[in-house]
This record gives structure tokens, sequence and C-alpha cells, in this order.
């Protein structure tokens, strides 16, 4: 029987997205989703610009999924920015050895056996240790994906301010959970959405996220078409009016 996701040996050879550690959920089918709609999309409309953009990358996982579906589906007129602040997952590995096998919850011990096996790799080579943006680039280039994402160093409750108005086609918000902060990037990201584009996220299973997302659906009601929700992510629709 093959082992479950959270005790897989991540040592060996890293061959797709599914090699990389993280928490990808329930982004791994809406990416596809996204991907493939624009990829309809642009038959028809040629001279469009597409933009998606990822709010906290951990160590890398989602946005080599999302980057390696650009590339599958050989999207040339798109931009793909993945934001984060970087250095917090490494403090995060290094300050957390919370796995609750029986909840699933906390850091896996195989997370932190990944990061221990990339620094022996920097020593083995005769380097000292690798910084956390290396960390997170490393998935990129072992595949192959460095021209389909764009990493930017950023406080994702402050990035909207990057981009004018409706210029976004989807934003995945999966960076800080606290109730606040999700309905900062919420509010703030809402007016860079395309009409008819859409942002979404994930851990909609909790407390706080929940409540972000209903607050902003109640203020922004008039502008959204659509509101899904599952037992882990959310998908918020803007009207094409």
């Amino acid at each position: 029987m093959d082992k479950k996701w959270y005790e897989k040996d991540y040592r060996g050879e890293m061959k797709s997205y599914k090699d990389v550690p993280g928490f990808i959920n329930e982004a791994e089918f809406i990416f596809e989703d996204i991907i493939s709609t624009i990829s309809l999309d642009q038959v028809t409309k040629r001279d469009e610009k597409y933009h998606v953009v990822e709010l906290g990358t951990f160590l890398g996982q989602s946005a080599c999924r999302m980057a390696s579906l650009i590339n599958e589906y050989e999207i040339d007129n798109i931009t793909f920015d993945s934001i984060d602040l970087f250095w917090l997952p490494m403090h995060i590995m290094s300050n957390r050895d919370d796995w609750d096998e029986k909840t699933q919850s906390g850091i896996p011990p195989s997370f932190h056996q990944y990061i221990e096996w990339l620094n022996k790799i920097v020593k083995d080579a005769g380097g000292v240790t690798l910084s956390p943006i290396d960390v997170t680039k490393h998935p990129v280039r072992i595949l192959g994906l460095e021209d389909f994402v764009n990493f930017i160093t950023c406080d994702t409750q402050y990035a909207a301010r990057l981009y004018d108005d409706e210029t976004l086609d989807f934003v995945w918000c999966d960076a800080c959970h606290d109730y606040e902060y999700i309905l900062k990037e919420l509010e703030t990201f809402w007016p860079k959405i395309k009409k008819g584009g859409m942002i979404a996220g994930d851990d909609y299973n909790t407390k706080d996220v929940k409540k972000a997302v209903k607050e902003f659906q109640k203020k922004y009601n008039k502008s959204i078409v659509g509101l899904e929700t599952t037992d882990i992510s959310f998908k918020i629709k803007k009207s094409n009016i």
C-alpha cells in the first residue's frame, strides 16, 4: 500500500509538483479549471493579456502546479506571480514540530526531512545553507518551470498595490489565515480583479477564513455573481457588469 501523503519521503527524484512538499488541497483542481478556461478564452481573444496571482507560496508546491499548467496548455500571453515573504516558511519550519497524525495538522516530519535534504545538497556542493528564496525556487528549477512564474517578495496584505484595477484574471489566497488578514486581502484585491474574474482561497474550513469570506460577501454582494464553497476552499466570481 502506498504511503499516506504526510508520510511520503521527499528525498527521491523530483518529477512533478506532486513531489514538492506542501498543502495544495483543492488548488490542484481549481488551478486547472482556471488555466483551461483561459486556454479556451484566448482562442477568440488573441490580443488579451492574462494575469494570475498566488498569495502565499510556502515551499512552492502550488506555484509548480500553476506553472506546469501554463506550460502544458502552452499559454504565452499570461503572467503568473507568486507572492510571499519567503523567510516565513523557513521560520515556520525551524520553529514548529507540532505534527498531529490523528488530526493531520501541523508540519509533517517529511517536510523537515525535505529541508534537511536540500541543505545537505548545498553543503555537499561546498555551500553553507540555502536562502529562503532558494528553498522555494528549488523545485521550480528542477522541474524546468522558471520561465512560467515570477516570485515577488512582499507582505500579501499589501501586495494589491502592485497592480492596477481590473487587470487580474485570478487571485489565489493562501497566506496568513487570520480573519483580519484574509479580509484585507479580499478587499484590497477585489478592485484588481477583471470583470468576470475570480478570487479564491484555501482553508475555508477554519473559523477565521469562513468569517472573512461571509463578511466580504455581504459587503460586496452587488458585484459578486457567484460564491462557491467546499469544506476546504472558496471561489468568488466577479460580475461582468
